[in-house]
Protein backbone atom coordinates (compact mmCIF):
# COMPACT_ATOMS: atom_id res chain seq x y z
CA UNK A 1 0.00 0.00 0.00
CA UNK A 2 2.86 2.43 0.77
CA UNK A 3 4.39 1.67 -2.61
CA UNK A 4 1.05 2.38 -4.27
CA UNK A 5 0.72 5.68 -2.39
CA UNK A 6 4.21 6.64 -3.54
CA UNK A 7 3.21 6.02 -7.17
CA UNK A 8 0.05 8.13 -6.69
CA UNK A 9 2.04 11.05 -5.27
CA UNK A 10 4.57 10.81 -8.12
CA UNK A 11 1.65 10.93 -10.56
CA UNK A 12 0.32 14.06 -8.83
CA UNK A 13 3.76 15.61 -9.16
CA UNK A 14 3.87 14.83 -12.87
CA UNK A 15 0.47 16.49 -13.38
CA UNK A 16 1.81 19.65 -11.70
CA UNK A 17 4.92 19.88 -13.93
CA UNK A 18 3.37 22.68 -16.09
CA UNK A 19 2.85 24.79 -12.95
CA UNK A 20 6.36 24.01 -11.69
CA UNK A 21 7.86 25.14 -15.01
CA UNK A 22 5.73 28.30 -14.99
CA UNK A 23 6.63 29.34 -11.43
CA UNK A 24 10.35 28.67 -12.03
CA UNK A 25 10.43 30.79 -15.20
CA UNK A 26 11.18 34.51 -15.49
CA UNK A 27 7.64 35.00 -16.72
CA UNK A 28 6.53 34.69 -13.10
CA UNK A 29 9.52 36.02 -11.09
CA UNK A 30 13.29 35.87 -10.78
CA UNK A 31 14.03 32.79 -8.67
CA UNK A 32 17.85 32.92 -8.71
CA UNK A 33 17.87 34.08 -5.09
CA UNK A 34 15.56 31.26 -3.96
CA UNK A 35 16.84 28.07 -2.39
CA UNK A 36 17.20 25.23 -4.88
CA UNK A 37 14.60 23.11 -3.08
CA UNK A 38 12.04 25.94 -3.26
CA UNK A 39 12.42 26.65 -6.97
CA UNK A 40 9.25 25.95 -8.89
CA UNK A 41 7.08 27.08 -5.99
CA UNK A 42 4.88 30.18 -5.93
CA UNK A 43 7.40 32.25 -3.92
CA UNK A 44 7.49 35.76 -5.33
CA UNK A 45 10.73 37.76 -5.40
CA UNK A 46 9.42 40.80 -7.27
CA UNK A 47 8.44 43.33 -4.62
CA UNK A 48 8.22 47.10 -4.24
CA UNK A 49 7.55 49.53 -1.42
CA UNK A 50 4.22 51.30 -1.71
CA UNK A 51 2.34 53.77 0.46
CA UNK A 52 -0.32 52.09 2.61
CA UNK A 53 -2.94 54.53 3.89
CA UNK A 54 -4.95 52.07 5.99
CA UNK A 55 -2.03 50.11 7.55
CA UNK A 56 -0.95 50.19 11.20
CA UNK A 57 2.28 49.00 12.80
CA UNK A 58 0.83 48.77 16.30
CA UNK A 59 1.29 45.34 17.90
CA UNK A 60 4.04 44.27 15.49
CA UNK A 61 7.10 42.71 17.12
CA UNK A 62 10.32 44.42 16.08
CA UNK A 63 12.45 42.04 14.03
CA UNK A 64 9.63 39.65 13.21
CA UNK A 65 8.95 38.56 9.61
CA UNK A 66 5.65 40.42 9.64
CA UNK A 67 7.30 43.65 10.84
CA UNK A 68 9.91 43.45 8.06
CA UNK A 69 7.17 43.98 5.47
CA UNK A 70 6.34 47.42 6.87
CA UNK A 71 8.35 50.65 7.08
CA UNK A 72 7.47 53.99 8.59
CA UNK A 73 8.74 57.43 7.64
CA UNK A 74 7.32 60.43 9.46
CA UNK A 75 3.56 59.90 9.30
CA UNK A 76 3.66 57.66 6.23
CA UNK A 77 3.57 53.84 6.38
CA UNK A 78 5.05 51.80 3.55
CA UNK A 79 4.31 48.15 2.84
CA UNK A 80 5.97 45.58 0.58
CA UNK A 81 3.72 44.60 -2.32
CA UNK A 82 4.19 41.57 -4.57
CA UNK A 83 4.48 42.37 -8.27
CA UNK A 84 4.16 38.79 -9.50
CA UNK A 85 1.19 38.10 -11.79
CA UNK A 86 -1.86 36.47 -10.31
CA UNK A 87 -2.48 32.79 -11.14
CA UNK A 88 -4.33 32.40 -14.41
CA UNK A 89 -6.94 29.84 -15.44
CA UNK A 90 -4.22 27.55 -16.76
CA UNK A 91 -2.54 27.18 -13.35
CA UNK A 92 -5.91 26.77 -11.66
CA UNK A 93 -6.93 23.97 -14.04
CA UNK A 94 -3.65 22.12 -13.39
CA UNK A 95 -4.20 22.31 -9.62
CA UNK A 96 -7.83 21.30 -10.03
CA UNK A 97 -6.88 18.35 -12.25
CA UNK A 98 -4.36 17.04 -9.74
CA UNK A 99 -6.91 17.40 -6.92
CA UNK A 100 -9.63 15.53 -8.83
CA UNK A 101 -7.13 12.81 -9.79
CA UNK A 102 -6.10 12.31 -6.17
CA UNK A 103 -9.72 12.20 -4.99
CA UNK A 104 -10.68 9.58 -7.60
CA UNK A 105 -7.62 7.45 -6.90
CA UNK A 106 -8.13 7.56 -3.12
CA UNK A 107 -11.80 6.67 -3.63
CA UNK A 108 -10.78 3.66 -5.71
CA UNK A 109 -8.20 2.74 -3.08
CA UNK A 110 -10.95 2.86 -0.45
CA UNK A 111 -13.04 0.39 -2.48
CA UNK A 112 -10.00 -1.83 -2.91
CA UNK A 113 -9.32 -1.72 0.85
CA UNK A 114 -12.91 -2.75 1.60
CA UNK A 115 -12.61 -5.75 -0.73
CA UNK A 116 -9.33 -6.74 0.87
CA UNK A 117 -10.92 -6.37 4.30
CA UNK A 118 -13.72 -8.78 3.32
CA UNK A 119 -11.20 -11.31 1.99
CA UNK A 120 -9.10 -10.98 5.14
CA UNK A 121 -12.15 -11.30 7.40
CA UNK A 122 -13.32 -14.44 5.60
CA UNK A 123 -9.86 -15.95 5.94
CA UNK A 124 -9.73 -15.29 9.68
CA UNK A 125 -12.70 -16.81 11.49
CA UNK A 126 -13.65 -15.43 14.90
CA UNK A 127 -16.67 -15.61 17.19
CA UNK A 128 -17.96 -12.41 15.57
CA UNK A 129 -18.60 -14.30 12.31
CA UNK A 130 -20.94 -16.73 14.07
CA UNK A 131 -22.73 -14.44 16.54
CA UNK A 132 -25.49 -11.86 16.75
CA UNK A 133 -26.13 -9.16 19.34
CA UNK A 134 -29.60 -8.36 20.66
CA UNK A 135 -29.53 -4.69 21.65
CA UNK A 136 -33.04 -4.33 23.13
CA UNK A 137 -33.95 -7.55 24.96
CA UNK A 138 -36.93 -7.65 27.35
CA UNK A 139 -35.67 -6.66 30.84
CA UNK A 140 -36.90 -9.91 32.38
CA UNK A 141 -35.65 -12.35 29.72
CA UNK A 142 -33.07 -14.07 31.94
CA UNK A 143 -33.50 -17.67 30.72
CA UNK A 144 -30.81 -18.59 28.12
CA UNK A 145 -32.87 -21.64 27.11
CA UNK A 146 -35.69 -19.42 25.80
CA UNK A 147 -33.20 -17.48 23.71
CA UNK A 148 -31.68 -20.72 22.40
CA UNK A 149 -35.09 -22.07 21.36
CA UNK A 150 -36.04 -18.77 19.66
CA UNK A 151 -32.86 -18.51 17.60
CA UNK A 152 -32.79 -22.22 16.74
CA UNK A 153 -35.42 -21.56 14.04
CA UNK A 154 -32.82 -19.71 11.96
CA UNK A 155 -30.24 -22.53 11.73
CA UNK A 156 -30.18 -26.15 10.62
CA UNK A 157 -27.50 -26.92 13.19
CA UNK A 158 -27.64 -25.63 16.74
CA UNK A 159 -27.15 -22.55 18.84
CA UNK A 160 -23.76 -23.02 20.46
CA UNK A 161 -24.00 -20.50 23.30
CA UNK A 162 -26.13 -17.71 24.73
CA UNK A 163 -24.69 -14.95 26.93
CA UNK A 164 -27.23 -12.85 28.82
CA UNK A 165 -25.73 -9.57 30.08
CA UNK A 166 -27.28 -7.88 33.09
CA UNK A 167 -27.29 -4.30 34.29
CA UNK A 168 -24.93 -5.22 37.12
CA UNK A 169 -22.03 -2.92 36.33
CA UNK A 170 -21.86 -1.66 39.92
CA UNK A 171 -21.44 -5.20 41.21
CA UNK A 172 -18.82 -6.01 38.57
CA UNK A 173 -16.82 -2.87 39.40
CA UNK A 174 -16.90 -3.79 43.10
CA UNK A 175 -15.70 -7.31 42.31
CA UNK A 176 -12.86 -5.96 40.19
CA UNK A 177 -11.81 -3.53 42.91
CA UNK A 178 -11.99 -6.33 45.49
CA UNK A 179 -9.62 -8.43 43.40
CA UNK A 180 -7.20 -5.49 43.17
CA UNK A 181 -7.29 -5.04 46.95
CA UNK A 182 -6.83 -8.77 47.44
CA UNK A 183 -3.69 -8.75 45.30
CA UNK A 184 -2.23 -5.85 47.28
CA UNK A 185 -3.20 -7.38 50.63
CA UNK A 186 -1.51 -10.69 49.80
CA UNK A 187 1.84 -8.86 49.84
CA UNK A 188 1.57 -8.35 53.62
CA UNK A 189 0.25 -11.74 54.80
CA UNK A 190 1.42 -15.38 54.43
CA UNK A 191 0.28 -17.12 51.27
CA UNK A 192 -1.40 -19.99 53.12
CA UNK A 193 -3.58 -17.62 55.17
CA UNK A 194 -7.25 -17.61 54.14
CA UNK A 195 -8.57 -14.09 53.60
CA UNK A 196 -11.97 -15.21 54.85
CA UNK A 197 -10.43 -15.37 58.34
CA UNK A 198 -10.75 -11.68 59.09
CA UNK A 199 -9.38 -11.80 62.65
CA UNK A 200 -6.23 -13.69 61.58
CA UNK A 201 -5.66 -11.32 58.66
CA UNK A 202 -5.94 -8.24 60.88
CA UNK A 203 -3.56 -9.83 63.37
CA UNK A 204 -0.97 -10.49 60.64
CA UNK A 205 -1.28 -6.94 59.34
CA UNK A 206 -0.81 -5.52 62.87
CA UNK A 207 2.36 -7.59 63.27
CA UNK A 208 3.64 -6.31 59.92
CA UNK A 209 3.02 -2.69 60.92
CA UNK A 210 4.85 -3.16 64.24
CA UNK A 211 7.85 -4.63 62.45
CA UNK A 212 7.78 -1.75 59.99
CA UNK A 213 7.79 0.86 62.77
CA UNK A 214 11.12 -0.46 64.02
CA UNK A 215 12.84 -0.05 60.66
CA UNK A 216 14.90 3.04 59.92
CA UNK A 217 13.74 5.12 56.98
CA UNK A 218 16.00 7.06 54.64
CA UNK A 219 15.73 10.72 53.70
CA UNK A 220 14.16 10.05 50.31
CA UNK A 221 11.56 7.74 51.87
CA UNK A 222 10.64 10.36 54.47
CA UNK A 223 10.46 13.07 51.82
CA UNK A 224 8.04 11.01 49.68
CA UNK A 225 5.96 10.13 52.76
CA UNK A 226 5.46 13.84 53.48
CA UNK A 227 4.87 15.06 49.91
CA UNK A 228 3.84 12.70 47.10
CA UNK A 229 2.41 9.67 48.88
CA UNK A 230 -0.42 11.52 50.73
CA UNK A 231 -1.59 12.93 47.38
CA UNK A 232 -1.38 9.53 45.66
CA UNK A 233 -3.32 7.90 48.49
CA UNK A 234 -6.28 10.12 47.66
CA UNK A 235 -6.43 8.26 44.34
CA UNK A 236 -6.07 4.81 45.90
CA UNK A 237 -2.31 4.32 45.47
CA UNK A 238 0.24 3.34 48.15
CA UNK A 239 -2.45 2.56 50.72
CA UNK A 240 -1.12 1.26 54.07
CA UNK A 241 -1.99 -2.36 54.99
CA UNK A 242 -4.49 -1.41 57.73
CA UNK A 243 -6.46 0.76 55.26
CA UNK A 244 -6.39 -2.09 52.72
CA UNK A 245 -7.87 -4.47 55.29
CA UNK A 246 -10.66 -2.07 56.22
CA UNK A 247 -11.56 -1.40 52.59
CA UNK A 248 -11.38 -5.08 51.65
CA UNK A 249 -13.85 -6.27 54.28
CA UNK A 250 -16.11 -3.24 53.91
CA UNK A 251 -16.24 -3.94 50.18
CA UNK A 252 -17.13 -7.54 50.91
CA UNK A 253 -20.28 -6.42 52.74
CA UNK A 254 -21.21 -4.06 49.92
CA UNK A 255 -20.91 -6.92 47.42
CA UNK A 256 -23.22 -9.09 49.53
CA UNK A 257 -25.84 -6.33 49.45
CA UNK A 258 -25.49 -5.89 45.68
CA UNK A 259 -25.91 -9.63 45.12
CA UNK A 260 -29.38 -9.42 46.66
CA UNK A 261 -30.58 -6.87 44.10
CA UNK A 262 -32.41 -7.79 40.89
CA UNK A 263 -30.86 -6.67 37.61
CA UNK A 264 -32.43 -6.20 34.19
CA UNK A 265 -31.17 -7.78 30.99
CA UNK A 266 -29.41 -5.19 28.80
CA UNK A 267 -27.79 -7.20 25.99
CA UNK A 268 -27.78 -10.78 24.70
CA UNK A 269 -25.04 -12.45 22.64
CA UNK A 270 -26.09 -15.53 20.63
CA UNK A 271 -23.47 -17.71 18.91
CA UNK A 272 -24.40 -20.19 16.16
CA UNK A 273 -22.53 -23.26 15.01
CA UNK A 274 -22.36 -22.01 11.41
CA UNK A 275 -22.07 -18.66 9.64
CA UNK A 276 -25.27 -19.51 7.78
CA UNK A 277 -27.19 -19.41 11.05
CA UNK A 278 -25.88 -15.93 11.77
CA UNK A 279 -26.77 -14.63 8.30
CA UNK A 280 -30.24 -16.19 8.42
CA UNK A 281 -30.94 -14.58 11.81
CA UNK A 282 -29.71 -11.16 10.66
CA UNK A 283 -31.82 -11.33 7.48
CA UNK A 284 -34.99 -12.56 9.21
CA UNK A 285 -34.80 -10.08 12.10
CA UNK A 286 -33.85 -7.07 9.97
CA UNK A 287 -36.07 -4.13 10.95
CA UNK A 288 -35.95 -0.36 10.69
CA UNK A 289 -35.06 1.77 13.68
CA UNK A 290 -38.62 3.13 13.81
CA UNK A 291 -40.06 -0.38 14.08
CA UNK A 292 -37.70 -1.41 16.87
CA UNK A 293 -37.92 1.92 18.70
CA UNK A 294 -41.74 1.95 18.85
CA UNK A 295 -42.04 -1.86 18.97
CA UNK A 296 -44.36 -2.07 15.93
CA UNK A 297 -45.02 -5.81 16.14
CA UNK A 298 -47.63 -5.68 13.36
CA UNK A 299 -44.88 -4.73 10.89
CA UNK A 300 -42.92 -7.95 11.47
CA UNK A 301 -43.69 -11.67 10.97
CA UNK A 302 -45.02 -13.34 14.15
CA UNK A 303 -42.10 -15.79 14.21
CA UNK A 304 -39.63 -12.92 14.69
CA UNK A 305 -41.35 -11.49 17.77
CA UNK A 306 -39.75 -12.50 21.08
CA UNK A 307 -42.00 -12.14 24.14
CA UNK A 308 -43.98 -9.35 22.49
CA UNK A 309 -40.95 -7.35 21.37
CA UNK A 310 -39.39 -6.54 18.00
CA UNK A 311 -35.72 -7.30 18.53
CA UNK A 312 -32.95 -4.99 17.36
CA UNK A 313 -30.36 -7.52 16.18
CA UNK A 314 -26.97 -6.66 14.74
CA UNK A 315 -23.56 -8.19 14.18
CA UNK A 316 -21.51 -7.83 17.38
CA UNK A 317 -18.02 -6.37 17.67
CA UNK A 318 -15.00 -8.59 18.28
CA UNK A 319 -15.22 -10.23 21.74
CA UNK A 320 -11.99 -8.67 22.99
CA UNK A 321 -13.18 -5.14 22.08
CA UNK A 322 -16.48 -5.20 23.98
CA UNK A 323 -16.62 -2.76 26.92
CA UNK A 324 -18.90 -4.78 29.18
CA UNK A 325 -19.03 -2.16 31.93
CA UNK A 326 -20.55 0.39 29.51
CA UNK A 327 -23.16 -1.79 27.82
CA UNK A 328 -25.88 -0.68 30.26
CA UNK A 329 -25.67 2.98 29.19
CA UNK A 330 -28.49 4.13 26.91
CA UNK A 331 -27.89 5.79 23.56
CA UNK A 332 -29.20 9.20 24.75
CA UNK A 333 -26.84 9.26 27.74
CA UNK A 334 -23.96 8.18 25.51
CA UNK A 335 -24.55 10.98 23.02
CA UNK A 336 -25.04 13.61 25.73
CA UNK A 337 -21.67 12.70 27.24
CA UNK A 338 -20.08 12.50 23.80
CA UNK A 339 -21.20 15.98 22.75
CA UNK A 340 -20.29 17.37 26.17
CA UNK A 341 -16.69 16.23 25.80
CA UNK A 342 -16.73 17.43 22.18
CA UNK A 343 -17.78 20.93 23.30
CA UNK A 344 -15.05 20.88 25.96
CA UNK A 345 -12.55 19.89 23.27
CA UNK A 346 -13.72 22.74 21.03
CA UNK A 347 -13.34 25.14 23.97
CA UNK A 348 -9.79 23.90 24.58
CA UNK A 349 -8.96 24.29 20.88
CA UNK A 350 -10.28 27.88 20.86
CA UNK A 351 -8.27 28.67 24.00
CA UNK A 352 -5.09 27.18 22.51
CA UNK A 353 -5.61 29.07 19.25
CA UNK A 354 -6.04 32.32 21.17
CA UNK A 355 -2.83 31.73 23.13
CA UNK A 356 -0.87 30.87 19.98
CA UNK A 357 -2.16 33.99 18.21
CA UNK A 358 -1.35 36.14 21.25
CA UNK A 359 2.15 34.69 21.46
CA UNK A 360 2.70 35.20 17.73
CA UNK A 361 1.65 38.86 17.98
CA UNK A 362 3.65 39.73 21.10
CA UNK A 363 6.71 37.45 20.90
CA UNK A 364 6.98 36.40 17.27
CA UNK A 365 6.41 33.29 15.19
CA UNK A 366 9.35 31.39 16.75
CA UNK A 367 7.79 31.28 20.23
CA UNK A 368 4.33 30.57 18.81
CA UNK A 369 5.83 27.54 17.02
CA UNK A 370 7.24 26.25 20.34
CA UNK A 371 3.85 26.74 21.96
CA UNK A 372 2.10 24.91 19.11
CA UNK A 373 4.50 21.98 19.51
CA UNK A 374 3.80 21.87 23.25
CA UNK A 375 0.03 21.87 22.64
CA UNK A 376 0.42 19.05 20.10
CA UNK A 377 1.99 16.94 22.85
CA UNK A 378 -0.32 17.91 25.72
CA UNK A 379 -3.75 18.05 24.08
CA UNK A 380 -3.94 14.30 23.18
CA UNK A 381 -3.33 13.50 26.85
CA UNK A 382 -6.10 15.91 27.91
CA UNK A 383 -8.46 14.37 25.33
CA UNK A 384 -7.74 10.89 26.70
CA UNK A 385 -8.70 12.14 30.17
CA UNK A 386 -11.93 13.61 28.78
CA UNK A 387 -12.76 10.25 27.22
CA UNK A 388 -13.01 8.79 30.74
CA UNK A 389 -16.32 10.68 30.97
CA UNK A 390 -17.73 8.92 27.89
CA UNK A 391 -19.35 5.50 27.58
CA UNK A 392 -18.82 3.35 24.49
CA UNK A 393 -20.06 -0.19 23.76
CA UNK A 394 -16.74 -1.26 22.23
CA UNK A 395 -13.16 -0.10 21.81
CA UNK A 396 -13.59 0.86 18.15
CA UNK A 397 -16.15 3.54 19.09
CA UNK A 398 -13.79 4.82 21.79
CA UNK A 399 -10.90 5.05 19.33
CA UNK A 400 -13.13 6.83 16.79
CA UNK A 401 -14.02 9.46 19.38
CA UNK A 402 -10.36 9.90 20.31
CA UNK A 403 -9.29 10.15 16.66
CA UNK A 404 -12.01 12.71 15.85
CA UNK A 405 -11.10 15.01 18.73
CA UNK A 406 -7.31 14.82 18.25
CA UNK A 407 -7.64 15.26 14.47
CA UNK A 408 -9.95 18.23 14.95
CA UNK A 409 -7.39 19.89 17.24
CA UNK A 410 -4.44 19.27 14.90
CA UNK A 411 -6.43 20.39 11.85
CA UNK A 412 -7.50 23.66 13.46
Amino acid sequence: MLRLLSIVLVLAGLINIPNILYYSSTEYSDQDAIDVFAKGSAICTLEEWTVCTDCSTEGLVIGSEQAKRYAESSDTIFALRNLCPRPELTQAMVHFSSLITLLVIFWLLGLYEKQREVIFDEGKQTAQDYSVLVKNPPPGAYDPEKWRVFFSQFTEKQVTSVSVLLNNHKLVRKLIYRRVLRKKLEEYIPRDLDLDEEDLVREQVSMFLKDQEGEKRGFFSLLCACTFIPILRCFGYFLPPDVLVDRFYHLKEEIKDLLKEKYDVVKVFVTFETEGGQRNALDALKASKVVTMFNLTDQMPPSTIFEGRVLHVDEPPEPDTVRYLDLHVGIITRYVKYFTTLLLTIGIVIGCGFLVQLTRRDLGSEYSAYLTTAFNSIIPLIVKLLLQLENHPDESKLQQSLYLKVTFFRWV
